[in-house]
């Protein structure tokens, strides 16, 4: 038996569209190059702490957050949203001496591509009672999202001061976790 040549035609036209179409991830979604995403939401975050140490550029560093975004620090209220976050920059801005300064340290970005977080190092430099700067160290997490124009926003900053001394961990969590105080 002897197929007409137009009978082949539509497979192969199938075939070759199907082959086509992007890769799709387990959502549906179209797959992303997450070593690509993760570099840029750390170049996002590196870029960020530079516009913050500077505070030059009140705008640009707010530029960084979503419009809901939740803004929670230690011994603070939670700042919520984008207009409460630039109130608390300009206050910031006024105290002689302030400084903020971060360093990422590493990174994570999901699946889709279109959410991620950082963590690292940061210190906030205010003065104390008699005007002389100190410092205080501390770590953060930070979570993003991407915007509709692909680019990376800040969705939640929330960092802890590092304690005066490492607290102890109860008896019953160094029985549960031979490595501790190893």
């Amino acid at each position: 038996m002897r197929y007409p040549a137009r009978a082949l035609l539509a497979p192969v036209l199938l075939l070759g569209l199907t082959a086509c179409q992007p890769q799709r991830d387990i959502y549906g979604d179209p797959r992303v190059d997450l070593e690509a995403a993760k570099i840029d939401l750390m170049e996002t975050d590196m870029a960020w702490a530079n516009a913050a140490s500077a505070m030059e550029d009140l705008e640009l560093v707010a530029s960084y957050w979503t419009d809901g975004a939740m803004v929670m620090g230690p011994g603070g209220p939670t700042v919520v949203g984008k207009e409460a976050i630039r109130e608390m920059l300009a206050t910031s801005a006024e105290i002689p001496g302030f400084q903020i300064t971060w360093e990422p340290e590493g990174v994570e970005v999901g699946p889709s591509g279109r959410m991620g977080y950082t963590w690292g190092r940061n210190s906030v430099t205010l003065p104390d009672e008699d005007g002389n700067p100190v410092a205080t160290e501390g770590r953060y997490l930070t979570v993003w999202r991407k915007n509709l124009d692909g680019e990376w926003k800040c969705a939640m900053d929330i960092w802890t001061d590092d304690p005066d001394v490492a607290p102890a961990l109860p008896d019953s969590m160094d029985s549960a976790n031979p490595a501790v105080g190893a």
